[in-house]
């Protein structure tokens, strides 16, 4: 009677231990499964918090119809209304933020982030939405000569290449859609190559003019929006009639010569009044000469495209040979200006900003980078400007600058990277550049346009040893970029794009 009464007076400190251990993993299983649910529910209500947010702003800069650089400042959001951020330490609040991606001079991409926490310790969730902005008036001015903003990055690029044989002598390239137009030394001296139908990737020649037989070292294209017509502006390399005016036709006629002008104020017997550069905005064409005696330069109004008339008042002497220049209009503050970007040979002064809003041209800033080597190169987008640079011993020889900075005055670069090279070439493809290097071989680089990775030295994506490349001849596609290349005395254009 004894042993069964002491069997069965409890329980022993074995089965205790294991009870309350089953009983903390029920519990655990029980509290585990409610918190789940629970965050379940909280990432149901913040995601939809978010969403909802990000849907009212696209809604609203929709409503507005407005292209902007500007980024909005940061909100801290609780349950749709701005609140201190300091609330946010020990609730859980919604992060509101902008970014831009410049991809173009006429357009942008603007990523809306939302970033959320479920309890104020946990890690962060977000939702991001992507909303392409063009800038309609810039896109109108530059005569549909844009890159689209919603293309992407090369990725892993194809290189595709159109022989256009030997002794051509090509000085300058400007691609307008399907059409790629390039000038040269080399009767004819204006040639237009289109997409081939059975190889879309590839380039043949469509049609050709010798023009008045003169060289001509640079070209722009654009098509006047009221008539439709597409004008090809060029600078011949002579001491008079320096401008010239060609109409380009759809059904790839031979190109006719429509005009020529002699620069006003560009003293015939100075060391390079030749034509040089030239850059089509809007109702205005800004042409350039070398550095020489009188004034480099100029300024012509299109009211009628087809007879360019030279602005006396705009003449400007910039005592330095410019290589390479774009234009920008910009709203500031409800003002509307336009600028000219400049870079150039010079001892001094190798960038330089002009406002062009008013008939007379009013330097605004100038900049004089380390060393003596020359800008060769300029890249323009919404947000940044790119310059290139001869070689630069122990230097760098790329430079980024935010545009917003450059406006109001700051002359430091937000980054600078050494290539090792001379830079000849700059050209925008998504949120990526294709540069090309003077080194012997030329180098095809491709560098991300990231701040961070060009301040830590990681910008370079990849480097092809390619021999050959022409300096100042490199333009934008839809798909990707075109350069021209000349070996052993032929010529080919690589089409440089995404597969």
């Amino acid at each position: 009677m004894k042993a069964v009464l002491n069997k069965e007076a409890g329980l022993s400190l074995v089965e205790i231990i294991l009870a309350l251990a089953i009983g903390t993993m029920l519990l655990t299983s029980i509290f585990e499964s409610v918190r789940q649910i629970d965050d379940g529910l909280l990432w149901t209500a913040w995601r939809l918090e978010a969403y909802q947010f990000l849907v009212q702003e696209l809604k609203s800069l929709h409503r507005e119809h407005v292209f902007s650089a500007a980024v909005n400042v940061t909100q801290y959001i609780q349950h749709g209304e701005v609140v201190d951020p300091t609330v946010c330490s020990t609730q859980s609040c919604l992060t509101y933020t902008e970014q831009i991606v410049s991809d173009a001079s006429c357009g942008q991409k603007r990523i809306l982030s939302a970033a959320f926490k479920l309890r104020p310790n946990d890690s962060e969730r977000f939702l991001r939405v992507p909303n392409y902005e063009f800038n309609d008036d810039d896109l109108i001015k530059r005569g549909g000569d844009c890159s689209w903003v919603y293309q992407s990055s090369f990725g892993i690029p194809t290189m595709d290449v159109s022989s256009l044989g030997g002794s051509v002598d090509s000085l300058g390239i400007d691609v307008f859609a399907t059409k790629v137009i390039v000038v040269g030394s080399s009767s004819p001296q204006l040639r237009v190559y289109e997409a081939a139908e059975a190889t879309p990737n590839t380039y043949e020649l469509k049609t050709s003019t010798m023009g008045d037989g003169r060289r001509i070292n640079a070209i722009d294209v654009m098509r006047h929006k009221p008539s439709g017509r597409l004008f090809a502006y060029v600078v011949f390399h002579d001491r008079f009639n320096q401008l010239g005016v060609f109409e380009l036709f759809a059904d790839n006629r031979e190109p006719v010569l429509l005009t020529v002008r002699t620069l006003g104020g560009a003293l015939a017997g100075g060391s390079f009044p030749q034509g040089w550069r030239l850059v089509v905005y809007g109702e205005r064409l800004f042409v350039l000469t070398r550095e020489t005696a009188g004034s480099e330069l100029h300024i012509f109004s299109l009211a009628d495209p087809a007879v360019p008339t030279e602005v006396i008042a705009a003449r400007t002497e910039l005592s330095r040979t410019v290589n390479d220049m774009d234009v920008l209009g910009i709203t500031e503050d409800g003002e509307y200006k336009e600028y000219l970007f400049l870079g150039a040979s010079a001892a001094l002064k190798e960038f330089a900003i002009f406002d062009v809003t008013s008939t007379v041209p009013t330097e605004i800033l100038a900049i004089n980078l380390p060393g003596t080597s020359n800008v060769e190169a300029l890249y323009l987008t919404t947000g940044a400007v790119y310059l290139g640079r001869q070689s630069v011993s122990g230097g760098p020889e790329l430079y980024q600058f935010a545009l917003s900075d450059l406006l109001t005055g700051s002359t430091t670069p937000q980054a600078t990277y050494e290539v090792g090279a001379g830079v000849s070439n700059i050209a925008g493809v998504g949120g990526e550049l294709v540069v090309t290097t003077s080194r012997s071989p030329s180098d095809l680089d491709r560098y991300t346009t990231d701040v961070l990775l060009w301040q830590t030295n990681n910008a370079r994506l990849s480097r092809t040893p390619y021999p050959g490349l022409l300096p100042y001849t490199s333009d934008r596609t839809d798909t990707g970029v075109v350069l021209l290349q000349r070996t052993g005395g032929d010529e080919s254009i690589i089409n440089l794009h995404t597969p």
